[in-house]
């Protein structure tokens, strides 16, 4: 088995097990440290953190119309937020940002919901 294919299936395997639990305990971002700027990287946890705050909130089992709306109102507080920061999401932000988001997608329940992330993003 390739290195490659290994990781793919290590990454199903975490995000068919990811909770919200999970999310509220992990460190979002470790490795932006040099960039982006302190602000944008403590802006963009508070963000991802609201959101898993509100899922984790709300009577389980979730409804997929209430993770998408909560989905949605977070890419498009990252939007705005990008924007205020004078376009700070690069490629790495990008992905650490798709891969969380993947995460929460997956933790509430509703993976497919990842398709949309892209309709909605403007970074």
């Amino acid at each position: 088995m390739t290195r490659r294919v290994q990781l793919a299936q290590e990454r199903s395997t975490y995000l068919s097990n990811i909770s919200l639990d999970d999310l509220l305990k992990k460190e979002l971002f470790p490795t932006w440290e040099d960039y982006p700027p302190k602000k944008a990287k403590e802006g963009c946890q508070e963000i991802i953190r609201s959101l898993i705050l509100a899922l984790h909130g709300e009577e389980k089992p979730l409804s997929v119309a209430f993770v998408t709306q909560k989905l949605k109102e977070c890419v498009e507080q990252l939007n705005q937020f990008d924007r205020k920061q004078k376009k700070f999401i690069e490629t790495v932000e990008r992905e650490n940002l798709c891969e969380v988001l993947e995460e929460v997608a997956c933790a509430a329940k509703c993976p497919s919901l990842v398709e949309k992330i892209d309709e909605w993003k403007d970074w």
